[in-house]
């Protein structure tokens, strides 16, 4: 068999050899070994998909899905209305609970900042007290972390599918929390997600209900722009019958830094800036999420839509955001910061850094445009003028009616931070 260029092609060309999509219609499944798919393409990029975004192009189109069933070996299967992936709510304009840290406020080596990993914003979270205040325990001890090989469990994948048997699968837990009554199951993410593959906390729950009799709570934490947001699941024995329990967010506050940070100097980067058209990319939060991700390492679209787990298009669109407010520049290939993208995600305040980036949309000339035209209006701005401006930049069709989503989406965000305080795009 050939080899591929990437997983997509792989996938087609595995589907295509082994008349994968017949056979599951006729069977229901689809088994398939590690060896067979690394003659096409790497085995261990090709099996594990944590949302529906980064799904390969064929398991889209035919609602397909693939988990492990042993060191080596996967299923194939029909998922029904995705019922195996989570839709996760929308925590853009939530206001999260503000929580102050205990006792342990400033660490040299651990330091709050919305560029932490996912693993330094857990412990950061349990070491500051938001992880026992949360689960209300008086104290939790972190008991597991990282990789190992499951204990055997059944996979029941609904209808009239006899149990799949799952023995000695490679897991992995981002953190295993335990108290005196409960076992806290967490899988952290860096950034948001819309959708969320359960396997990654259902077979890691399989595990340890051999292991301990204390309640298992399995819990997803995202960390975005400085914000934790907790959802906690609830499984039953089938795997596509789980509910969300709780969802809340949570900032946490510390004493101010010793010295003001001072408001960033936009004049440099509207007088300099680079011609980057007027992105598509609606969710801000996720921006200051690629700029943290680019602060700690120069990347390329495919890094970036493998980081956040989205598909390479939006790679591009969210680097591409961060370059058109000048906090980024691509060479070559890869994004990286400018030096006013490096002071900015360094502001700790989550308020303070929300302000300076308005500044840095209301500093490029299409946003600035608009914010003249609204003040000269008496606070007042008409979509069709949005519209009228964004054919100025050349756009038209499909392509500028996607821009327009981000324009809409852009300047709700301004005005949860004061600017264009109008009924527009209400």
């Amino acid at each position: 068999m050939p080899r591929a260029k990437d997983y997509n092609e792989a996938w087609n060309l595995l589907f295509e050899q082994l008349d994968i999509l017949e056979k599951i219609h006729s069977e229901g499944t689809f088994l398939i070994t590690a060896k067979t798919i690394n003659e096409v393409y790497e085995a261990r990029l090709m099996a594990k998909f944590d949302t529906i975004e980064s799904l390969p192009a064929i398991f889209r189109k035919n609602n397909l899905n693939i988990n492990a069933l042993k060191n080596g070996e996967y299923v194939i299967f029909f998922d029904e209305n995705w019922g195996s992936f989570s839709r996760l709510s929308d925590r853009g304009g939530m206001e999260p609970i503000a929580f102050t840290a205990g006792a342990i406020t400033r660490l040299d080596t651990l330091t709050y900042s919305p560029k932490m990993s996912e693993s330094a914003a857990l412990d950061f979270a349990h070491h500051c007290g938001l992880l026992a205040h949360h689960f209300k325990e008086r104290e939790l001890v972190l008991t597991t972390r990282g990789r190992f090989y499951s204990h055997p469990f059944e996979l029941h994948l609904g209808g009239a599918n006899t149990p799949l048997q799952v023995k000695g699968v490679q897991v992995e837990v981002d953190a295993g929390m335990e108290g005196t009554e409960q076992f806290i199951l967490i899988e952290a993410k860096s950034s948001t997600r819309k959708t969320f593959n359960i396997r990654q906390l259902y077979y890691p729950l399989q595990h340890f209900r051999s292991v301990t009799d204390k309640t298992i709570r399995t819990v997803l934490i995202c960390f975005s722009n400085g914000v934790y947001h907790f959802t906690e699941f609830q499984f039953s024995s089938r795997y596509f019958e789980y509910r969300i329990v709780d969802e809340c967010s949570y900032e946490i506050k510390l004493p101010p830094e010793p010295g003001a940070q001072l408001g960033l100097d936009m004049t440099t980067a509207s007088v300099l800036r680079d011609k980057v058209p007027v992105p598509q990319a609606n969710d801000l939060n996720k921006v200051l999420d690629t700029l943290a991700f680019l602060s700690v390492q120069a990347a390329n679209k495919h890094d970036i839509a493998a980081h956040f787990e989205f598909d390479e298009r939006q790679g591009d669109y969210y680097a591409n955001a961060v370059c058109f407010l000048q906090l980024a520049r691509k060479e070559g290939t890869l994004f990286t910061p400018t030096p006013l993208g490096h002071q900015l995600i360094g502001i700790t305040d989550r308020q303070l850094r929300n302000e300076q980036l308005a500044k840095a949309i209301l500093a490029t000339p299409f946003f600035g445009d608009l914010m003249t035209t609204f003040q000269q209006q008496g606070n007042d701005l008409r979509e069709e003028q949005v519209m009228e401006r964004l054919k100025e930049e050349g756009l038209s069709g499909n392509t500028l009616t996607r821009r327009a989503t981000s324009v809409r989406a852009w300047i709700k965000w301004l005005r949860s931070n004061g600017y264009f305080n109008t009924g527009l795009f209400s």
